[in-house]
């Protein structure tokens, strides 16, 4: 289990395998988490390494063999749980020739008593922000929206624990920060989340938790804090020479902390030029900066 396991977390998964019929192999290898109230826990992975496939075997949703368990508020997860959870799948699944009312009006009679209806659905198209698209055909949206519309959708009933499976595809600059706003707002209100992404920043913005997975096994798993703080600095030399422009990049120790704040992003020297043991010959520097550490350091070394 995680180190932010408590004795009672929301949702407790323990020892999961999962395997598609006739395969040989697993895709799902042993995975254990546990997700707290409010927490919101990433999940960070190429693609094919098994992270949709992570998310729909927690609730047993796909064709093939499970093993492992899977407890919510401590009780086994035995049946449906559609009215405590909320699963936003990779790909978008709403009627294509419904408007946008309509499809939030059909995922809320699913999971609601008829007399709550009208009230989730106006409530999610004002938290999604869907004003604008409400009384529009679906099929005659952008990708963005109907990646958001489909999200609203998985979420009319307001479950206590969401699932989002690359949430951000399709979305553009705008409407993902909105997400990332609405995550977060979510988290304020003990809501929990589970998101998963094969794209580093999307995590780092919305997520306080992260396991990082390859081959269907947990690689890492820690804090956002935590495994920023196992990668270094880097010092970015840009140069140019007769080979053309290019980057150098060097793990930055503690003592060049001071060296950091004191060059120029945008430094010329041409010749040669020594700086605290750094040494550039026979080129010219072109430019001189610090990067701080970012997840994707984490994937490309997995």
């Amino acid at each position: 289990m995680t180190e932010a396991a408590s004795d009672n977390p929301l949702l407790a998964v323990r020892d999961l395998r999962f395997r598609y019929p006739g395969q040989a192999e697993p895709t799902v290898r042993g995975i254990s988490f546990a997700v707290e109230p409010g927490e919101v826990l990433g999940i960070l992975g190429p693609n094919g390494s098994g992270k949709s496939t992570l998310l729909s075997a927690v609730f047993d949703a796909r064709r093939g063999h499970r093993t492992g368990v899977v407890s919510y508020r401590s009780a086994p997860v035995t049946g449906a749980v559609g009215d405590l959870v909320g699963y936003a799948t990779q790909q978008t699944a709403l009627y294509q020739l419904l408007t946008t009312k309509e499809n939030l009006t059909h995922a809320a009679r699913l999971a609601l008593p008829g007399k709550r209806v009208r009230a989730a659905v106006d409530a999610a198209a004002d938290e999604f922000g869907l004003g604008l698209v409400v009384n529009r055909v679906v099929g005659e949206l952008s990708g963005g929206w109907q990646r958001l519309v489909h999200i609203a959708a998985s979420f009319v009933h307001d479950p206590p624990l969401r699932f989002l499976d690359e949430p951000t595809n399709a979305l553009d600059f705008e409407t993902r920060g909105r997400l990332v706003e609405l995550v977060r707002a979510w988290s304020g209100r003990g809501v929990a989340s589970v998101v998963t992404s094969h794209y580093p920043e999307d995590l780092e913005e919305m997520c306080s938790r992260l396991l990082i997975i390859k081959g269907g096994e947990v690689i890492r798993s820690a804090t956002l804090s935590r495994l920023l703080a196992g990668l270094s600095r880097q010092l970015v030399v840009d140069v140019s020479d007769e080979r053309g422009a290019r980057e150098v990049r060097i793990p930055l120790p503690e003592y060049a902390e001071e060296l950091s704040g004191a060059v120029a992003d945008a430094v010329r020297v041409d010749g040669a030029a020594k700086l605290t043991g750094l040494r550039v010959t026979a080129a010219t520097l072109r430019g001189l900066l610090t990067e701080d550490p970012e997840l994707a350091g984490l994937v490309d070394d997995a």
